[in-house]
């Protein structure tokens, strides 16, 4: 018996040195596997809580648009970046008296706000327990025109859409008029342009473009890829200015010139004023007829 148990316990200690003689590298290979089980045991368990927290959102809002179901609804808060009305809001809405929170169709509501060619985009939600919230963000206008064939007034937002504007009386703002064929629901392509040459000519001179009544560009602007070359304004109904679309610094130089020595010439009031050919300025004060 004696000699039985020396040979077991010769044969662990064998293999206890065996084991001591085991490759640094091995033994570092098998701590690496160690520790990767556990970070993805780690990843297994964040995964895990996000999809119990999913589905308890879920269940929570499955509760509360069957606790919502018999409550009517009392509210509906409008807020928008423009001048809309409240009730042309409700109307585009389209929602039926004595309607449930629960029961209202929130994608139908925001399609039905988008119908609105004022409406660039909306957001509508439930605020629990008896409130639906209206979010509205409107086209900003940037000019104003008449449509012939409409025989309307319309307003242009800054990407040249065409839109009519409920809540702003076009004939009433001071917003520059735009001559140019359009209709409502229509792009006008030149417009973004058409609206960079504004703020760079009001950064060289913006007491005189606050002065401009109605501005024009030529048809051939009007394509999708095309550029504008020359354009016209007229300033306190009287003068009609034409200028190029580049060095406009410099074309407010010699006009300057051109009115002082008007003014000190004791001229008649100018007509026309036509700066478009580089180097040469065509002027034409007003007929004493008129």
């Amino acid at each position: 018996m004696k000699s039985g148990v020396t040979i077991r316990g010769k044969r662990t200690e064998k293999r206890r040195v065996a084991a001591a003689k085991q490759p640094t590298k091995a033994r570092k290979a098998g701590g690496r596997r160690r520790r990767g089980g556990h970070w993805v045991t780690v990843v297994f368990f964040a995964i895990g809580c996000l999809l119990a927290l999913f589905a308890v959102r879920k269940v929570v809002g499955f509760v509360c648009e069957r606790l919502a179901d018999g409550r009517h609804l009392e509210r509906i808060e409008v807020s928008t970046t423009g001048s809309l009305p409240r009730g042309e809001v409700l109307r585009l809405l389209k929602i039926p008296r004595d309607v449930s929170l629960g029961a209202i169709d929130i994608g139908r509501c925001r399609t039905n706000l988008l119908q609105c060619r004022q409406v660039r985009d909306a957001h509508v939600e439930r605020a629990y327990p008896h409130t639906l919230r209206i979010k509205i963000l409107e086209r900003t206008p940037t000019f104003k025109l008449f449509s012939q064939k409409e025989k309307a007034w319309l307003f242009v937002a800054d990407d040249g859409f065409v839109f009519p504007c409920a809540g702003l009386d076009p004939q009433a703002s001071s917003i520059v008029q735009l001559n140019a064929a359009a209709e409502s629901g229509t792009t006008l392509f030149f417009v973004p342009e058409l609206w960079r040459l504004m703020e760079e000519a009001s950064s060289i001179n913006g007491q005189f473009v606050d002065t401009w009544e109605s501005i024009a560009v030529d048809e051939g602007a009007y394509g999708r890829n095309a550029r504008i070359e020359e354009f016209e304004v007229r300033c306190n109904s009287i003068l009609r200015l034409r200028l190029r679309a580049s060095d406009l610094a410099r074309q407010f130089a010699e006009l300057e010139y051109i009115l002082q020595d008007a003014r000190e010439r004791r001229m008649l009031p100018l007509e026309r004023v036509d700066l478009s050919i580089r180097g040469r300025a065509y002027v034409r004060p007003m007929s004493r007829n008129k």
